[in-house]
């Protein structure tokens, strides 16, 4: 079996990596790289990567989030058109992961004398281990630690699922781990600069803490017509009934364009 860990630069990721490290033979660490990680992200992937003596593999898609969007017409992701995600990470991931599949089914076949032979089930192959824990919301709650890859063949793995956010800090204390200095300068989490389910609070900060990286986010807003954080904000309107962003679902409210 292989493990493919995504790792995200966050703490839950750091504890979850730890831990495959631990648990298992044959781990391999990727990230899909958005393009709107903040500076210090990447800096503490390097650090881990030094850390564990590892290589941590980069995943792009075929385009950027702002050639994306401008394909978008402008369209900001949202609670049902998360297409950020589907676009930037679950497909580079999926393709990546299928593509060591293929592979290690061909080189099988062939030791085997049989070029047509049949394949066999992926999930006794490969399994991703994110660092998904059941506390941040209701709807993963009903998650199970195990449970298949949604449109996939393949397992996740739910490493740190029954960790509470107070337990990875203090794991990531205890054993020393590299942590992302972003919690320090008061985000709670290691998302894209440019988030529409980031809070108004964190989208302030960006302010204070990465001028540059707030002026390119209000060149969007000029731009476009669009706050950056407005998701969250409706949101907060509609009481929290928005659906779970987990739900992936990409809707067809637009046209990508072709040029």
């Amino acid at each position: 079996m292989k493990y493919i860990v995504c790792y995200s630069g966050g703490a839950d990721s750091q504890v979850a990596l730890d831990l495959a490290l631990i648990q298992y033979d044959d781990v391999e660490i990727i990230f899909c790289d958005t393009g709107l990680e903040f500076p210090e992200t990447y800096a503490t992937i390097e650090e881990t990567a030094k850390y564990y003596n590892m290589d941590i593999k980069f995943l792009r898609a075929g385009k950027t989030f702002e050639e994306y969007l401008e394909s978008f017409n402008g369209l900001y992701p949202s609670m049902s058109r998360r297409w950020c995600t589907e676009r930037l990470k679950t497909r580079p991931l999926t393709k990546y992961i299928r593509s060591l599949l293929r592979g290690g089914l061909r080189r099988e076949a062939q030791e085997k004398g049989s070029p047509r032979r049949e394949p066999v089930s992926d999930s006794a192959i490969v399994a991703e281990v994110d660092g998904i824990r059941r506390d941040e919301s209701r709807w993963r709650a009903n998650r199970v630690r195990v449970e298949p890859r949604k449109g996939a063949t393949w397992n996740q793995i739910h490493q740190v699922f029954g960790m509470t956010k107070s337990e990875i800090f203090a794991y990531i204390d205890e054993h020393g781990l590299p942590l992302n200095p972003i919690y320090e300068m008061g985000y709670s989490r290691t998302s894209c600069w440019f988030c529409p389910f980031t809070t108004q609070a964190e989208n302030a900060l960006l302010r204070k803490t990465h001028k540059k990286l707030y002026e390119k986010a209000k060149e969007w807003e000029r731009l476009y017509g669009r706050r950056f954080n407005y998701v969250v904000e409706d949101c907060e309107k509609l009481g929290n009934f928005c659906e779970d962003p987990d739900a992936e679902k990409m809707g067809k409210p637009y046209k990508e364009r072709s040029d």
